[in-house]
């Protein structure tokens, strides 16, 4: 069921692309084509295909064309994802820091957050945990500037986990609790069950 919705919205992207204004400049109409070619490259990562996302998020590359901009500094990070995904940790660093730079130097604080984030992420699945804390906190200081809910919510629960693994018990349930009480405010469903189980589990393991 969840292939064939990631099938409809590869398709609305397409159908997206097609309609795109052929009034509009073109450089406007370019990073239209490459932020919705990056979205359909993420439809494919949620399936797991990342040969097709990677192909598309490299078509989505070539499509910006200001190197220095939040489309771009997107596409990296999705790019970053991806990889991240099929295995390739290393070169997914070496993305998301490409990401994380062109969002600092132009002071995108929504895209830095998520930058630290998700390099926080690659670093826990490479067990370089403090690293991931520092970015996973980093993250958090951003988000809390905008009072992005999303962000803060999912990099607590990223830092829970780290906590978590850590066995450091009481800092676990600090921060799933945090994120739990963000899930419960903006009624995210799915984070909720998955900071419960969390919680379950910390409790099982004390």
């Amino acid at each position: 069921n969840n292939i064939s919705e990631y099938d409809r919205a590869a398709e609305k992207c397409e159908v997206a692309l097609q309609a795109l204004d052929p009034k509009m400049s073109i450089d406007g109409r370019n990073t239209q084509a490459a932020e919705i070619k990056r979205k359909q490259a993420f439809t494919y990562i949620n399936k797991g295909d990342y040969e097709r996302a990677l192909i598309l998020l490299k078509e989505a590359e070539g499509a910006v064309d200001d190197p220095l901009s939040s489309t771009m500094a997107r596409i990296c990070l999705t790019t970053a994802g991806a990889l991240y995904r099929q295995g390739d940790a290393g070169l997914a660093l070496d993305w998301c820091r490409r990401g994380l730079d062109i969002a600092e130097k132009i002071g995108d604080t929504s895209v830095l957050a998520h930058a630290y984030r998700l390099r926080g992420t690659i670093h826990t699945g490479l067990g370089v945990l403090e690293k991931a804390l520092a970015d996973y906190e980093a993250s958090i200081a951003l988000a809390g500037q905008q009072d992005d809910l999303m962000q803060l919510m999912t990099a607590d629960n990223s830092i829970g986990a780290v906590y978590h693994y850590k066995g450091k018990w009481s800092s676990a349930l600090e921060f799933y609790s945090r994120s739990l009480q963000i899930a419960e405010e903006i009624g995210h469903v799915e984070q909720r069950a998955t900071v419960n189980n969390n919680l379950g589990e910390v409790y099982l393991s004390q």
